[in-house]
Formats: C-alpha cells, sequence, structure tokens
C-alpha cells in the first residue's frame, strides 16, 4: 500500500513538472550541408526552456542506443530511399549551446530560454557513394532534467514531438 501511494505521488508530481506546452521545447530549423562527396554535416535547432523549473539537457550525442537512463541525446541516419535505417559510415555528434554547463550538462535557469543545436558530421564510405542514398538525420532520444527545489524529475521528449527533429536529405549518388 506505501509502494503505491508511492507510485501514484511520483506519477502527480512527474505530470505537474513535466511542461505541457510546446512552448517549451521547439525545434526552430533543420539543416544539411554537404561537406565534400563524402561528409555531410546535419544540424538541428532547437529552444529548451521553463518558466518554473530550472532545467539540465545533454551535451553528449550518440547515433547508438544507450542505456534506458542515459542522459545522452540519441539519433539514427535513414535512407529515405529504402525506408531503412543507415548504419554504414562513420558519425559524431554533439549538443552545442551557449547556455552554462554544469556537472557536465547545459543548464536553463527557470525563467530563461536557451537556444541548441545538434551537430552530427556523417562520413559515407567510398563504395556507398556509388548508391543512391537519400539520408536524413533523426532524433529518437533527447532526455532532459526539471528541477524544482530538490526534486529533479527526468523526462523526455516523446515521439509524436520527436518527429519534427528531422533533417532535410543529403543525396548520395
Amino acid at each position: 500500500m506505501k509502494n503505491m501511494k508511492y507510485v501514484i505521488l511520483s506519477a502527480l508530481l512527474l505530470f505537474v513538472l513535466v511542461p505541457h506546452s510546446s512552448q517549451a521545447y521547439l525545434t526552430s530549423g533543420q539543416e544539411v550541408i554537404r561537406l565534400n562527396e563524402s561528409n555531410v554535416l546535419y544540424l538541428i535547432h532547437f529552444d529548451f526552456g521553463s518558466k518554473k523549473y530550472d532545467m539540465r539537457l545533454p551535451i553528449a550525442a550518440y547515433r547508438k542506443e544507450t542505456p534506458e537512463n542515459s542522459k545522452a541525446l540519441e539519433y539514427k541516419i535513414e535512407d529515405n530511399r529504402s525506408e531503412s535505417m543507415y548504419s554504414k559510415g562513420a558519425a559524431a555528434g554533439i549538443v552545442l549551446s551557449k547556455a552554462l554547463i554544469v556537472d557536465g550538462h547545459y543548464f536553463i535557469p527557470k525563467g530563461e530560454g536557451k537556444r541548441f543545436t545538434l551537430a552530427v558530421i556523417l562520413n559515407v564510405p567510398d563504395v556507398a557513394t556509388d548508391e543512391k542514398l537519400d539520408l536524413s538525420l533523426q532524433v529518437t532520444k533527447l532526455p532532459f532534467t526539471l528541477k524544482a527545489e530538490n526534486i529533479e524529475i527526468g523526462a523526455r521528449l516523446n515521439d509524436p514531438e520527436l518527429q519534427y527533429y528531422v533533417t532535410p536529405e543529403a543525396k548520395f549518388r
């Protein structure tokens, strides 16, 4: 019975703390820049902030799945031509911002909003450039932490919200 009260209280607290307006986490632009024949730069710009709560966002960004409790942003590369995940090549990503870094995460004080940019460089192997590929980047996990007084709640964007965190295609012919 005591555990049930804890679960209900935690769920209620999560409902109250998680922002219910998309104004707290808007994507403001997506770009793809061909650097050369085999390298492309993907950029996704987004804004985060809360009127009532301090927030923390990740700096790290990974192409692979991370543990469930990981605080890292995750993304995948999709071949829109074949509608499948593209796993070839090497990719490196990072979240950039002018926000203050505290304990290895970006910190956003309550009442403020900050701009972030996910930057990912993808190197497509030479053999793949002979293929016809339409590659885009999709964010698959964007965790954040809300803090009110001494309570911290881990949250993340859900799939309907993440559908806007996708870049245009980079075409390889």
